[in-house]
């Protein structure tokens, strides 16, 4: 090697050699890094990155099917009315994160009469809202998507109708739902009572008392006879009184809300005698209430 070296002593230092010789020299230092480094890897032990591997997403499983939903969390009040008045006995400031823990997402079945149907542009495409109450100042408002219209061509104003839905808000007078699955109501209970039975339960207790009392014939049905009192129509609805009552201890409100009972009502004459059929929905010391009235063919 030192031979060839002194041989070619003249080229190497050339700058042409001097060139060549650098980049050989480069090549072998580069070529003893590597491997270096190679070596020195396979002696060391593997170091963990401190990072666990993300396993492999599992599918759910369920009796029902391989996804599994949550349960449907329903309330115990039977009402709009009955969600606001609890809701306002908190402190005005603590009304809104009861609202949001006990009642935002759960779910109700309820009854009640249809009192309009509308659109509405409160979702970004659209859709229905079905107002549903009667007996209260407190009304359910249904909310329908546009892809669900079919679900409510069927319905009309003074139905009653059962509903199983999910809170949505509550803005006091209203009680927002949605994912609405509307069902047939229970079948009509009929209670054999006078109107006189159920306000006589007002005298010798308290008004609440009282409303505790009467609180089993709420939504039952029951069937009246006698003579027309008056007719008055309403926006929803027309209101009818029997004329023998007008004095009586136990008078009777008659809520007609669909269109082919008040189209009957309005041929009617004062005296005719009538046989109504109607779901108690309020009772008071001397007045008895019922709703979605029907006039019974005698």
């Amino acid at each position: 090697m030192l031979d060839w070296i002194l041989k070619n002593k003249e080229w190497i230092f050339s700058g042409v050699g001097v060139a060549i010789s650098s980049a050989i020299l480069s090549g072998l230092i580069w070529l003893g890094i590597l491997l270096y480094n190679r070596r020195r890897r396979r002696a060391l032990p593997p170091v963990s990155s401190g990072v666990a591997p993300v396993p492999a997403p599992q599918t759910a499983q369920s009796e029902s099917g391989p996804l599994s939903q949550e349960p449907k969390v329903y309330l115990q009040e039977q009402s709009p009315n009955e969600v606001v008045a609890r809701i306002k006995t908190f402190r005005p400031l603590e009304r809104e994160l009861v609202t949001n823990q006990s009642y935002i997402g759960h779910w109700v079945r309820w009854s009640d009469t249809i009192l309009g149907i509308e659109e509405f542009s409160s979702f970004p495409t659209g859709g229905l809202t079905v107002t549903v109450g009667g007996s209260s100042s407190i009304f359910a408002r249904l909310q329908f998507l546009l892809t669900e219209r079919h679900l409510v061509e069927a319905l009309q104003e003074g139905d009653l109708i059962s509903y199983d839905a999910k809170i949505s808000k509550v803005f006091d007078p209203n009680v927002y739902l949605t994912d609405v699955n509307v069902t047939q109501p229970e079948e009509r209970s009929v209670v054999n009572v006078t109107p006189e039975d159920l306000t006589r339960f007002f005298e010798g207790h308290t008004i609440m008392q009282a409303s505790i009392l009467v609180a089993d014939f709420i939504n039952k049905w029951m069937q009246l006879s006698g003579p027309l009192g008056n007719v008055s129509e309403f926006t929803s609805l027309s209101a009818v009184t029997f004329a023998d009552r007008l004095v009586s201890r136990a008078s009777v409100n008659m809520y007609f809300r669909k269109r082919s009972w008040v189209d009957r009502l309005s041929i009617l004459n004062r005296g005719d005698r009538i046989t109504v059929l109607g779901r108690i929905t309020r009772v008071e010391a001397h007045v008895l209430s019922l709703d979605n009235c029907e006039l019974v063919d005698t």
